[in-house]
């Protein structure tokens, strides 16, 4: 038996089955491995809920945007919710899931992490291990999960990626170990498959065909909501206006809503001690940059918007330096021309080429394209208050201010100062909020004397005097324009503005002349070319007889001589010009007539001779011809209105002088003289620079000073009273002198008429700016004080009288 067994041949086996159906024999061999029957599979589990993120308790508003989303995807659309980092779009998604859950409690609901590809298929390869999905290899696990999902069979299910912030590099490249893009590995069942994507920037929408849902700021009343539920009502006081005022300041941007809202209730602070904190530019980027700790908001705002900034930079140079520049501009109607007018440069630009250095800025919505009323009307751009400050401080942070601040104030200057030179001021209106914001943020030692900047502070000095008719301020910019300024024409420009400004004030004649003899001796003037030296100086001089004529008392000899100098010097240029169509040629003739009339009413101020009656019909004769040649002008500019506006307002003032050396007949005459050349005067400065102008409302008082002069009371107060026709034009009024004297007028006109009431309503509603605009000792605001207190006599002895008879 022994040996039986020992000389049995033996056989070899690679493997063995384990099943009973290999035939072994004593004294075989096997090798060590063995192949083991494949396990049952794992089931896979009816429901699975991978949202790491509880859902947000202070969640406000959006229902909107909540509805949107529910009707697309229920259509079996994907969808993506674009916007601006921070605007709340993983908020959105996660209230989604939320509601999705409650309606589909047996359905599979995956987060997915979409910064990255390595990141999406880390998620996939969770997914198959979660649900046990059968897998055919490594390389093909991405596409069996796709197939998974796919199938109608297997229920329903919601996938949401989250932050595809480069939706380019996320669906179009080939993922490591995978053999397509992501873009091949979406699932696709629209009987029951839902899938979200979020990202800052609206391309994505177009790469997947999917649908988008462009998520906006929250309205106020849902930002005050949301602050206000982080806010302790014991700890905090604040007014539901400080709570606004909060909202305002942070763009109603959630997330640096949420920032702000923690930080006050950690803290412990009021809304009103953080909006006093983000003033300062220091506190308000460390403010913006802190987070909390929360699980919800890991990232600050601050953080947030970098990524998007850091993006532009290393992607779409000429948006990210369109960006730099725009952010010191006023922060809505930025016209698309400027923003041309820097990416183009010297070289022409073509719109589609303009499109697509724009497009990366709107796409994460750093930029917005605005309404347009009609297709006629320029195209404008705005940018969150916030994301201007926030870029404004990357800036600062990379040393790229002074660049972008002295591109802003290059083409801002090159835009708006024709539009003064014209006198364009309806055009150049829009740009106001621009020019002063590019001013204000270029105070600066670097850019103080920037050579675009001076011009546009005078700019705004004439606007603030021209059109708004605030003699303050306009003061203020002149007056810091004025010593950084290097052109003749630049300062000659400034300083008869400046000049006319001192002369509205009180005591300011003096500092008028001596404004305009100093500026006679800067080198600026003095070593320029002679053509442009002997203009300048004739203008100046025009203006220093003028100036001399309303001195107290008038000094009309000292003016003659001034405007013979002038008048001299306009020969010498005429010769140097040679009638090449120089401005000057105009604008100096223009000036030498209005000098005379001004010295002939100035002798009638002080003098009753007859001579005098020969020099204002002289400087009558002498305006008629100067108008009757604008008249013939075929096509008038507004510089030529305005000028034509000048005169008339001179002639009423030489009519009206007639007419109180003249006779009763003659009298009336030149009144009615008078009367006409005002109104017309009037019709064209609230046609050419509006109805608060410091012109029109020079028009505007002489005219009701001519109607009292006739004592037509009824028709100066139907004048006067259409300086309260609006709300707004009354409460821009209020920070005019000019506008306020004439309402003092009307006060005198309605108690006159003996309509008491209506002139104290009057002068209780406006002598408090009179008080502060025109100060206590003007003679308008004494004027007005005595009469409201005359008239609350008069008031009050009437309604005595009525008590006193009242049971008759």
């Amino acid at each position: 038996m022994m040996s039986h067994i020992c000389g049995h041949k033996s056989n070899t086996y690679e493997s063995i089955r384990l099943d009973g159906t290999s035939q072994l024999s004593i004294g075989d061999t096997f090798s060590t491995t063995i192949i083991q029957q494949a396990a049952a599979p794992l089931p896979v589990p009816n429901q699975y809920f991978n949202v790491v993120l509880p859902r947000t308790k202070n969640f406000v508003g959006r229902s909107k945007e909540l509805a949107q989303l529910t009707t697309d995807l229920e259509s079996g659309n994907k969808v993506v919710i674009a916007g601006l980092g921070g605007i709340g779009k993983s908020q959105i998604a996660l209230e989604y899931c939320y509601e999705y859950r409650k309606k589909y409690p047996t359905s599979y609901v995956w987060w997915i992490d979409a910064v990255k590809t390595a990141r999406i298929a880390q998620a996939y390869s969770d997914i198959a291990e979660t649900l046990h999905l059968p897998i055919s290899s490594k390389d093909n696990l991405m596409r069996d999960v796709r197939n998974w999902f796919s199938q109608p069979e297997n229920g329903q299910w919601l996938l949401i990626f989250d932050n595809v912030d480069d939706p380019e590099a996320i669906f179009e490249h080939t993922i490591d170990g995978q053999t397509g893009s992501m873009i091949d590995y979406l699932p696709y069942n629209h009987q029951a498959g839902q899938i979200i994507i979020t990202s800052r920037t609206k391309e994505a929408a177009d790469l997947l065909g999917a649908e988008l849902i462009e998520v906006d700021i929250l309205p106020n009343s849902a930002a005050r909501l949301l602050i206000e539920s982080y806010l302790s009502t014991t700890h905090d006081n604040s007014t539901s206006e400080d709570v606004d005022m909060l909202a305002d300041t942070l763009s109603c941007i959630p997330l640096a809503l949420t920032q702000a809202s923690m930080y006050l209730r950690q803290m412990k602070k009021t809304v009103k001690e953080y909006l006093i904190m983000l003033k300062s530019g220091e506190q308000k980027a460390q403010l913006l940059s802190r987070h909390l700790g929360s699980h919800q908001n890991k990232h600050s705002i601050f953080t947030v918007l970098n990524v998007s900034y850091t993006t532009l930079k290393q992607k779409h140079s000429l948006g990210f330096e369109m960006l730099n520049m725009a952010c010191w501009l006023h922060r809505v109607n930025i016209p698309e021309s400027v923003l041309r007018q820097h990416c183009q440069g010297d070289k022409a630009m073509s719109e589609v080429e303009f499109d697509k250095a724009i497009l990366p800025l709107m796409q994460i919505s750093f930029l917005e394209k605005q309404h347009r009323a009609s297709d006629l009307d320029e195209v404008m751009y705005c940018i969150h208050s916030l994301v201007r400050e926030v870029v404004q401080i990357f800036q600062s942070v990379e040393d790229l201010q002074d660049t972008s601040k002295s591109e802003a104030l290059r083409l801002i200057e090159q835009e708006t100062i024709p539009l003064v030179h014209t006198h364009n001021w309806h055009r150049l209106g829009p740009w106001i909020p621009h020019v002063q914001s590019i001013v204000w943020c270029s105070n600066s030692s670097t850019l103080i004397k920037h050579q675009a900047r001076p011009p546009l502070l005078y700019l705004l000095g004439t606007y603030n005097a021209t059109v708004l008719s605030r003699v303050d301020e306009s003061m203020e910019y002149l007056e810091a324009s004025l010593p950084n300024l290097q052109q003749p024409g630049d300062i000659s420009n400034c300083v008869t503005s400046l000049a006319s400004r001192y002369q509205e004030k009180a005591n300011g004649t003096s500092r008028a002349i001596e404004l305009l003899r100093s500026t006679l001796e800067r080198p600026e003037i003095l070593s320029a070319p002679t053509d442009i030296a002997v203009r300048h100086e004739a203008r100046l001089r025009c203006k220093l007889a003028a100036v001399l004529c309303e001195q107290l008392p008038p000094n009309p000899k000292e003016a003659q001589v001034e405007v013979a100098k002038a008048a001299e010097l306009l020969e010498q240029f005429k010769i140097i010009a040679r009638g090449h169509g120089h401005p000057y040629e105009q604008l100096l003739p223009y000036m030498i007539t209005q000098c005379r009339g001004e010295i002939a009413l100035a002798h009638a101020a002080i003098s009753s001779s007859e001579d005098v009656d020969g020099l204002l019909r002289g400087s009558e004769f002498e305006v008629l011809e100067f108008c009757k040649r604008l008249q013939d002008t075929l096509s008038p500019s507004n510089v030529d209105n305005n000028r034509k506006g000048g005169l008339l307002w001179l002639l009423g003032r030489v009519c009206m002088a007639q007419a109180a050396r003249a006779q009763s007949k003659v009298r009336d005459e030149k009144l009615k003289e008078a009367e006409l050349s005002f109104t017309t005067c009037y019709n064209f400065r609230r046609h050419d620079s509006g109805d608060l102008s410091g012109w029109a409302l020079e028009a505007l008082k002489e005219l009701a000073q001519c109607l009292r002069e006739q004592r037509r009371y009824h028709d100066m107060e139907v004048l006067l009273r259409s300086l309260r026709s609006s709300s707004e034009i009354e409460e821009q009024g209020k920070t005019s002198a000019k506008y306020l004297n004439s309402i003092g007028l009307l006060s005198w006109v309605l108690m006159e008429q003996g309509k008491w009431q209506d002139a104290m309503d009057v002068c209780e509603t406006f002598y408090p700016s009179m008080e502060k605009v025109c100060g206590e000792n003007h003679h308008t605001t004494v004027d007005v004080g005595e009469r409201q207190a005359k008239l609350k006599g008069i008031i009050d002895g009437k309604r005595n009288m009525k008590t006193m008879f009242s049971w008759m």
